[in-house]
């Protein structure tokens, strides 16, 4: 209820207003937005992360997702890479649904697959109706070779919605206003606030990983 009531009232852009530098977080640790059920790509105990919020119906996290992918592939095993959901812009209709079916393909074990192909099909679910998208996410299923009955069991299963909830909440509590949002977390657990990719980039390098 807490994110059904509040998130239509958020700033719905999702792109930054201004320039910004990169701020360190003192408030944060890594255990506040690392969580036991995060969804981690690349090395699970890697010294560095990058925490991503992200919107499966956003524009501009479908446009970094592959940038994120080759960094954590370049980092050598020095740096993974944490999924949040979070939907900022009420208008992305189908953003829940999308997350619940990145959920489901997870209990297969193939959430990182599934969020790839969710992005692959973002232009195409933006003006349809939710039996085209239920539609689109089950040859999805089928594309990835899930077990699309036990794919189709987990989606009305109350555990699919979840971690969408959750992320959500989780953002609101830290002040994450827009999509993509990132955390840079430092081999000494400093957690920094990162506004562009570019800063991505030079954080990265900051803490010795290629790019």
């Amino acid at each position: 209820l807490v994110v059904v009531t509040v998130l239509p009232t958020l700033k719905s852009n999702n792109a930054p207003e201004g320039p910004k530098v990169s701020t360190v977080v003192p408030k944060l640790k890594k255990s506040d937005i690392v969580l036991s059920d995060s969804h981690v790509k690349g090395e699970p105990n890697a010294p560095n992360s990058l925490v991503v919020f992200s919107d499966f119906q956003c524009p501009m996290c479908k446009d970094v997702s592959p940038q994120l992918d080759k960094l954590v592939e370049k980092s050598g095993k020095k740096l993974n890479m944490v999924y949040h959901h979070f939907k900022p812009r009420p208008d992305h209709i189908h953003s829940q649904a999308m997350s619940r079916a990145a959920e489901a393909a997870g209990e297969q074990g193939k959430f990182w697959e599934m969020h790839d192909q969710l992005f692959k099909i973002q232009d195409l679910v933006k003006d349809e109706d939710d039996k085209k998208v239920d539609a689109l996410i089950m040859q999805l299923a089928k594309d990835i070779k899930l077990d699309v009955f036990k794919f189709q069991a987990s989606l009305k299963a109350k555990s699919a919605d979840d971690h969408f909830l959750a992320d959500n909440v989780l953002a609101l509590q830290i002040k994450v206003h827009q999509t993509p949002t990132f955390y840079g977390i430092d081999s000494n657990g400093v957690v920094t606030e990162i506004p562009t990719f570019p800063d991505v980039q030079t954080w990265a390098k900051k803490q010795g990983i290629p790019n």
